[in-house]
């Protein structure tokens, strides 16, 4: 991991200057979705999710979205009760943003979508009004629809030393869901959601590895 001399993150990505800010954190996704070169920081992104300043909650979810796929020290497990937290988050477009950066977190840490799928099934959104209340459901609807089509097969013996979806290659499979044969990927991974057993998951393409063939 590089060392790379950064200003002082909090002070930046709370600034008055919202234009700057915003520009900022469009920065640090951009460069994090390429490199780990900001995982370092991972702490004092995590220290904005329950930020007064709704704009700040939203770079926070979308930073830390970015850099889960870096997330060797499993830094996540910590913040994932309060990141599902803004799934009702006050601000309806906050709820919006943390929705969409959950489908970033589950690609690259799936043993996480389990309870994700959870809190967007229990979601009460109940508090918001009418005109944003359809925009969140759809949302959420998209984003459970995407984990629905998953389907765990375990394998106790052949996959018991695979941790996480670095330790495998990329496997093409045709899915058919009652319609046209759809592109997936089969990732193997260890699902911590189910005492430890290890799975072979089938996933939805969701372009970071390509399309399907």
């Amino acid at each position: 991991r590089k060392n790379k001399i950064k200003p002082d993150i909090i002070t930046v990505l709370t600034a008055s200057d919202d234009k700057y800010a915003c520009a900022f954190a469009d920065k640090i996704i951009s460069e994090s979705r390429e490199t780990d070169a900001w995982y370092d920081c991972f702490d004092e992104f995590a220290s904005l999710l329950n930020h007064p300043k709704s704009l700040v909650r939203n770079r926070a979810l979308t930073i830390l979205a970015a850099n889960a796929q870096w997330d060797d020290e499993n830094r996540f497990d910590g913040i994932m009760p309060d990141f599902l937290s803004h799934i009702t988050d006050e601000k309806p477009i906050t709820a919006r943003q943390c929705i969409k950066a959950l489908a970033e977190v589950g690609q690259a840490k799936p043993q996480f979508i389990p309870e994700i799928i959870s809190a967007l099934r229990s979601a009460d959104l109940s508090r918001y009004k009418d005109s944003m209340r359809p925009l969140i459901e759809k949302d959420i609807l998209e984003l459970s629809d995407q984990y629905d089509n998953i389907r765990p097969l375990l394998l106790r013996q052949e996959c018991r030393e695979i941790k996480s979806l670095h330790d495998v290659d990329v496997i093409r499979y045709p899915v058919h869901r009652n319609r046209e044969p759809v592109g997936a990927e089969l990732f193997i991974v260890e699902d911590e959601m189910r005492a430890g057993q290890t799975g072979l998951y089938e996933f939805p393409v969701f372009g970071r590895r390509g399309s399907a063939s």
